[in-house]
């Protein structure tokens, strides 16, 4: 997950080179607590995501 600040995130970064295209890019303000918060709640949701497969697989 790649985090930049709402002036740089958008076009420039998400198609950025040395990002893969299944890294989500999420603007927020780091110093803003809701913006951290809701970043945190993504990195959550995606490996939750990315983690389904392997843990169905398991059982």
């Amino acid at each position: 997950m790649a985090c930049g600040t709402a002036e740089t995130a958008g076009p420039k970064i998400t198609h950025a080179p040395d990002i893969p295209d299944h890294i989500p890019v999420i603007a927020c303000a780091a110093r803003d607590r809701t913006s951290s918060r809701d970043v945190l709640i993504a990195l959550i949701r995606h490996l939750k995501e990315r983690s389904a497969p392997a843990l169905e697989a398991a059982r």
